[in-house]
């Protein structure tokens, strides 16, 4: 998902009502695409937070990912 498809899809049920959870991190090599997330929720007020997702038990990043989120 690219950051403009999370902004609209998060924006779609925040406007049904939902609070949202965001499982942003899919074994990438980087963090980036969490970053991306982080601009796009900042103005959210429905976010309630986000995943670690790995698939393929990809678990180097997860200390880093945990400092992004800390410092949101």
């Amino acid at each position: 998902m690219g950051e403009q498809s999370a902004g609209q899809d998060l924006k779609f049920f925040a406007d049904q009502g939902f609070t949202t959870l965001g499982a942003c991190y899919y074994d990438a090599d980087n963090l980036d695409q969490v970053k991306d997330w982080l601009v796009v929720t900042k103005p959210m007020t429905h976010v309630r937070g986000f995943m670690y997702t790995p698939w393929q038990r990809k678990y180097a990043l997860l200390p880093e990912f945990g400092e992004l989120l800390k410092n949101k």
